[in-house]
């Protein structure tokens, strides 16, 4: 068998990149012209599997408050007493119900 020996005192010296600055991130998002910002906004609702509804920002709508009230109730025990567990929970789970009934269940003619 051979013997491998590694060398751990040497060190590499690699480019570090720098992390983009907050003004230039607003800055090309501010800089993205109208085609640039639907195309973006059809990747982002093709990635969440609702490109084809006639609303998704309705979808997107009734998965946060379903998401949110499952969250609630998973993880707020720990900080909040049960009460205010089911208060969360229930407030959230009727938000979903309504936009569900009242805003899902309109036609868009």
């Amino acid at each position: 068998m051979d013997d491998v020996i590694i060398n751990i005192d040497q060190k590499e010296d690699r480019p570090v990149a720098e992390p983009p600055k907050p003004a230039d991130i607003t800055a090309s998002t501010v800089a993205m012209d109208g085609e640039q910002q639907s195309s973006l906004k059809q990747l982002v609702f093709a990635k969440l599997g609702i490109s084809n509804s006639t609303n998704p920002f309705v979808c997107i709508s009734h998965m946060v408050f379903k998401g949110l009230g499952i969250f609630f109730y998973l993880f707020s025990g720990l900080t909040f007493d049960s009460a205010t567990v089911f208060l969360l929970v229930a407030i959230f789970g009727v938000l979903d119900f309504w936009v569900v009934k009242n805003i899902s269940g309109r036609s868009t003619n």
